[in-house]
């Protein structure tokens, strides 16, 4: 099975709850799905994304903790899709489906 991450992008925030920021978008990153689904490991997709290795880990497993356009636009291209196809929304809190609905 794949790991997925939730990637929170930065927006307006829909609520704040004791210092707690609830974002308007959420998104999963889905470099590793795309990547696989063309044929590619992580080695082969860093170095046709010009990627160092550290970084090609972090959009692999989803771990990065914000992006660079310039590098979002090599990964799409490296992966031949749009720089939007490289996320999923994911619902919203509250929204059948979401995690926060089985809290």
């Amino acid at each position: 099975m794949a790991l997925s991450a939730a990637i929170v992008m930065h927006g307006p925030p829909l609520s704040q709850d004791g210092g707690r920021v609830v974002w308007m978008k959420r998104h999963r990153l889905r470099v590793r799905e795309l990547a696989e689904a063309k044929g590619l490991n992580i080695t082969t997709f860093g170095r046709k994304a010009e990627l160092a290795m550290g970084t090609a880990r972090g959009y692999w497993y989803g771990t990065l903790k914000g992006f660079d356009a310039d590098v979002l636009e090599r990964v799409a291209a490296a992966l031949d899709v749009s720089v939007s196809d490289l996320f999923e929304s994911l619902p919203q809190p509250g929204q059948s489906g979401s995690p926060e609905d089985t809290k």
